[in-house]
């Protein structure tokens, strides 16, 4: 049976566990669920059965080493085909089947990616030295969103890497260069399917990304229901103490699903 990897980096507990209990209610055969907690899942946490037997030094810029082992522990499962990484701020939008028939149809990877946009010194407002990665060259850097999606082969691929993760988890944001960077120089790029899988809001926070607080606000709320309809599996960044009540009509896992989105 194909099974799906949901692989969560956090610092502690997942938010919204009801949210995610409902989602993986009688999909358990069908899910690897794995969690990287730097400083480990509570022990009243439905996630601590799932919680990863050690930990990989990791910091706010750097994951990529941690999302790895992740991966690494996944792979054990012959059954996983497709590995999806969330933090501990995101739920899902659609439902288990939604996604799992999605994917299996698919057959690729999933994930937004560009050429590095930092590399041009000409663009202030985004050229970065300290994110060029130097001696890897130009047409090959990329940049990716971290909320990535894989299939088992460039799972697989990645976890085989001994040479470019240590050169790329030199430079900050490794989660945002590495996956489409490696993918790149071995000409796996067409292989993947260039769609963001989470939402996450970059354009209404002076410190983005923006944080989901309030679903009573109408233009939150539009946000979600919007996502849902466009078919976005999971939104990224809702606050612990945010109500989601108003969004449960929309949600086909939900108890309280009225209609479809």
């Amino acid at each position: 049976m194909i099974k799906l990897a949901f692989l969560f980096l956090t610092l502690s507990g997942i938010f919204h566990e009801d949210y995610w209990k409902d989602f993986f209610k009688g999909n358990l055969d069908r899910a690897f669920i794995h969690v990287h907690a730097k400083q480990g899942v509570p022990k009243s946490s439905w996630f601590k059965r799932f919680q990863m037997p050690y930990r990989v030094e990791n910091s706010w810029a750097r994951t990529m080493k941690a999302q790895i082992a992740l991966l690494k522990e996944a792979l054990k499962d012959p059954e996983t085909a497709y590995f999806i990484f969330c933090s501990h701020n995101t739920i899902p939008l659609q439902s288990f089947d939604y996604i799992y028939d999605e994917l299996t149809g698919l057959g690729k990877s999933m994930f937004w990616y560009e050429k590095n946009p930092h590399m041009d010194p000409d663009k202030p407002g985004l050229y970065q030295a300290h994110r060029v990665l130097a001696p890897i060259p130009h047409e090959m850097q990329h940049k990716n969103a971290q909320w990535i999606i894989l299939t088992r082969e460039h799972a697989q691929m990645m976890v085989n890497d001994r040479k470019l993760v240590h050169m790329i988890s030199r430079y900050p944001h490794d989660q945002e260069h590495y996956p489409s960077t490696f993918l790149a120089m071995a000409n796996e790029l067409d292989q993947v399917h260039k769609k963001e899988g989470t939402l996450v809001v970059w354009h209404l926070s002076k410190r983005p990304p923006y944080v989901f607080k309030d679903l009573g606000d109408l233009h939150e709320y539009q946000l979600l229901t919007d996502a849902i309809k466009y078919g976005t599996y999971f939104v990224r960044k809702i606050d612990e103490h945010c109500n989601l009540a108003p969004l449960d009509d929309s949600l086909a896992y939900r108890d309280g699903y009225r209609f479809a989105a």
